[in-house]
């Protein structure tokens, strides 16, 4: 019935946070090696360039709204004017991670995404992002953007955010001086690839929920309420 389906709905929701808690709060993690954010990866701010003109000079920028469920969407992509020789350092990269740095929501800063775009098209990042480009020999990519998306991540996020005239910044020097866990990498490829076929699973459920919730609330009332006395 709805209220079954409403309380499926919100444990579907619920479990990506504590699959993350679970992995990134264990006893076993509290073991591992710790290293700074931006030993671990290279990190830049975006860019926004001109007016377009239709030129060859003109490229896709993804912003903040891009960034949709720590999933990039190509939904109202900018297309902005750059010299080439800028657009060939803020091209991003696959398994490149963006970062939102600035919104005028406290929630959308730090919202994060793995880049995995291939359609062979160049994207830029714009400058209120930053680009985070980890070093394979150190890090695995995925491990390190479930690590950003889980709670104690968010947590530190919290405490280092600025307001400047009702816009939210990023504190860019102190995000990248956060501690970032390092088990051995074989060990971070496992859970980045078991996070994400659980990632892939819950949406899944999550989905199917939603789609039994729209059915039920588009029957006609009446029926609905019959069903619910017994009366069907």
């Amino acid at each position: 019935d709805l209220s079954a389906c409403e309380k499926q709905l919100e444990a579907a929701k619920a479990l990506p946070t504590a699959y993350l808690h679970q992995t990134f709060e264990s006893e076993e993690a509290k073991k591992w090696e710790r290293k700074k954010l931006g030993e671990v990866c290279e990190y830049d701010t975006g860019i926004w360039g001109e007016e377009s003109d239709s030129s060859e000079e003109c490229y896709y920028v993804l912003r903040s709204n891009n960034i949709q469920n720590s999933k990039i969407v190509l939904n109202e992509i900018a297309v902005r004017k750059v010299s080439p020789t800028k657009a060939q350092s803020k091209k991003m990269q696959i398994e490149d991670i963006l970062v939102t740095t600035s919104s005028g929501s406290r929630n959308l800063i730090g919202k994060c995404a793995l880049f995995d775009i291939q359609d062979g098209k160049n994207y830029l990042f714009s400058n209120f992002t930053m680009r985070l480009k980890p070093k394979l020999s150190t890090i695995v990519p995925g491990f390190l953007f479930y690590y950003l998306l889980s709670p104690i991540a968010k947590y530190f996020l919290t405490q280092i955010q600025a307001t400047t005239s009702g816009l939210r910044n990023l504190d860019r020097k102190k995000y990248v001086m956060q501690n970032i866990p390092l088990p051995p990498l074989p060990v971070q490829q496992h859970i980045a690839l078991e996070l994400k076929e659980k990632m892939t699973q819950v949406e899944k459920l999550r989905l199917s929920v939603e789609k039994q919730l729209e059915a039920i609330n588009a029957l006609p009332q009446a029926i609905l309420r019959k069903a619910f006395r017994g009366e069907l």
